[in-house]
C-alpha cells in the first residue's frame, strides 16, 4: 500500500509531486530500502523509463543525493541504470548523461549491453564520449560485459574507435558474445570502406590479427574433428559472406598485418577452406590468387586431414578443381587412407559425369595413373574393387537390363586410365581385378 510519507513509496509510485514536497521538508533522499537501494537506486531501476522518472531524478540530485552509493549487493545507481535487459530509449541515455554530468563513479565493470544496438549513432557516440571523460577504467572490462570500443565498432563511429584506442584500451577484449572487435567487423554482413579504416585503425593499434573468437563454451566439438576453438578475422572475413570487393581489401590490411593464413577455425577448416564452399566466382578466384600471392600453400593438410583439394572434388565441383590445379594444387597428395584424389573418385559409390571430368582434369595436371592406396590398390583396381560389396553393372530399376550409368561411366574411366599408361596387370577385359575376386 503506498505511504505519503515515504520517499521511496513517493518515487516507487513515481509522484513528482509528493517526491518534491518531501525533499523540501527535510526528508533525507539517501534513505535505503530492505536491500539497500536509495531512491535514486530504484529510478535508475526502473525497467522502463520515461520524463517522470527523469524528472523525479533530478530533483533528488538536486537535493544531494549519493549517486554512488552502494546497495547491498555493491551496485551503484549507474550499475543499477543498465543491470538488466532494459529499454535502452533516449531517458536512459539521458540519465546516464545526468548521473556523469554529476560526477557519479564509472566502475570498471560497467555494464555497456549490446541492446543499444536500436540507438541512434549520434547517441551512442555522445555516450561513449562521456564514457571516456569520465572513467580511468576502460580498459578493465571484464567478460560477459560489452565494451565501449565493442559499441563504437557496431555503430561504425570511426572517431570514437580512434579516441578510445588512443587511451590505451585492450583492443582485443571479449564482448558478451565472446568475439573481438576486429573479429566483429569481419563478420558484419557487409562491409563498407568506415570498416576497412577501422581495421587500418585496430591493426595500427597493435589487435591481434589472428585472436579467434573464444567460443568453447557454446559449441561442443566431437574429439574426431580436432577443431580449434573459434574463427580469426580472416575466417570470418569470408564466412558465408558474398561482397568480396571490400573483403578482399580488408584481407590485404590483414595479410600486411602478419595475418597466419595457416591457422584452422571451427571444423577445422582454414580461409582457403571457407572460401571454396561458397559459391564459385571471379572475386573468389581473386581473393584466392591474393591469398597464394602472400605465400598460401594449396597442397597444406588442414587440421580435418585434407588437402583444399578434396573439398571440391567431395561435391563434385568442377571448376573450382581446375582451379585450384591451375594455381598449382599437387594432384598426388594422399588424404584419407592415403587415397590420392584420382583414388578418391575411383573408390566412389556411385561415378557421374563430373567425376569423369575431375579425373580427366587429374590427368591432364599430372595425377599418377598407377599410385596406390594403403591397400596397395591403384586407381584402375580401386575403380572396380569394394571391399564390402561387388557393384551391379545392371541400372537395378530398369528390368530391361540395361548397364547402369556407374557401369558406363567406370567404363570410360577405365579406358581413359588405359590410354595414360595405366598398370593393367591382374585386370581382366573387363576391368575386373583378378586377384580381388
Amino acid at each position: 500500500m503506498f505511504n505519503p510519507e515515504s520517499l521511496l513509496d513517493a518515487v516507487d509510485w513515481e509522484k513528482l509531486e509528493i517526491v518534491e514536497s518531501l525533499l523540501k521538508n527535510g526528508t533525507d533522499p539517501n534513505i535505503v530500502n530492505e536491500k539497500g537501494m536509495s531512491p535514486i537506486h530504484l529510478v535508475c531501476y526502473r525497467p522502463r523509463l520515461w520524463h517522470k522518472q527523469f524528472d523525479i531524478a533530478r530533483l533528488l540530485i538536486l537535493y544531494k543525493a549519493d549517486l554512488n552509493l552502494k546497495d547491498k549487493y555493491g551496485n551503484s545507481p549507474m550499475m543499477n541504470l543498465f543491470q538488466h535487459d532494459h529499454d535502452y530509449n533516449t531517458y536512459r541515455l539521458d540519465m546516464l548523461k545526468l548521473l556523469l554530468e554529476n560526477n557519479a563513479e564509472v566502475p570498471n565493470n560497467y555494464k555497456t549491453k549490446k541492446d543499444f544496438d536500436n540507438q541512434e549513432n549520434s547517441k551512442l557516440i555522445e555516450q561513449i564520449d562521456m564514457l571516456m571523460k569520465n572513467s580511468n577504467g576502460l580498459s578493465f572490462y571484464r567478460f560477459p560485459h560489452e565494451s565501449p570500443l565493442h559499441l563504437a565498432v557496431h555503430f561504425r563511429a570511426l572517431e570514437t574507435v580512434e579516441l578510445l584506442l588512443k587511451t590505451g584500451i585492450d583492443s582485443d577484449q571479449f564482448d558478451d558474445e565472446r568475439t573481438t572487435p576486429l573479429n566483429r567487423i569481419c563478420n558484419f554482413p557487409k562491409l563498407t570502406d568506415i570498416d576497412l579504416k577501422m581495421i587500418r585503425l585496430l591493426i595500427k593499434f597493435k589487435a591481434d590479427v589472428n585472436k579467434k573468437e573464444d567460443d568453447e563454451h557454446f559449441i561442443h566439438y566431437s574429439d574426431s574433428i580436432k577443431s580449434p576453438v573459434g574463427n580469426t578475422p580472416m575466417i570470418n572475413l569470408f564466412h558465408y559472406k558474398e561482397d568480396y570487393e571490400l573483403r578482399k581489401e580488408a584481407l590485404r590490411l590483414l595479410l600486411d598485418g602478419n595475418a597466419d593464413f595457416t591457422l584452422s577455425g571451427r571444423g577445422g577448416d582454414t580461409v582457403l577452406d571457407v572460401l571454396l564452399q561458397n559459391e564459385l566466382n571471379t572475386k573468389i578466384i581473386e581473393v584466392i590468387e591474393l591469398l597464394i600471392k602472400y605465400g598460401m600453400d594449396l597442397n597444406k593438410v588442414n587440421r580435418n586431414g585434407t588437402t583444399p583439394l578434396y573439398y571440391p572434388l567431395f561435391e563434385r565441383e568442377t571448376e573450382k578443381v581446375e582451379v585450384l590445379l591451375k594455381s598449382g594444387a599437387d594432384p598426388n597428395v594422399c588424404c584419407f587412407n592415403s587415397l590420392s584424389p584420382l583414388n578418391f573418385i575411383c573408390v566412389a559409390s556411385d561415378l557421374t559425369c563430373a567425376d569423369l571430368n575431375m579425373i580427366k582434369l587429374l590427368i591432364q595436371y599430372k595425377a599418377d595413373v598407377n599410385i596406390e592406396d594403403d591397400n596397395g590398390y591403384s586407381p584402375a583396381i580401386n575403380l572396380y574393387y569394394v571391399s564390402h560389396y561387388r557393384r551391379s553393372p545392371w541400372d537395378k530399376n530398369d528390368h530391361t537390363h540395361r548397364e547402369s550409368e556407374d557401369h558406363l561411366y567406370r567404363k570410360q574411366v577405365f579406358e581413359l586410365l588405359k590410354e595414360n599408361n595405366a598398370d593393367l596387370t591382374d585386370l581382366d577385359w573387363d576391368g575386373e581385378c583378378i586377384t580381388c575376386k
